[in-house]
């Protein structure tokens, strides 16, 4: 009778075919956004130490940002972001 009720039987768990794994590989990445522009004033003129009339221009940073990204895991993944005003 002993013989008769087996062995438990235990599941082997494998990956589907076709199955790709997560990549885990930590990556860090970092980048910039900046805002500028270039003004140049046609009307008023301005006069120079040397008594010149010029045309008033500006090149300006209006705002800045930098951005650390990254991934520990597939699971973990964060951001990090300064600005910086113009």
């Amino acid at each position: 009778m002993g013989l008769l009720r087996g062995l438990p039987a235990f599941a082997q768990v494998t990956p589907a075919a076709g199955y790709t794994p997560p990549d885990d590989t930590p990556t860090i990445k970092v980048g910039t956004t900046i805002f500028t522009d270039y003004t140049y004033t046609d009307e008023p003129t301005s006069v120079d130490t040397d008594g010149n009339t010029i045309h008033p221009a500006a090149f300006n940073v209006t705002r800045a940002y930098i951005n650390v990204t990254g991934n520990i895991s597939h699971n973990v993944s964060f951001r990090v972001t300064r600005t910086c005003p113009g």
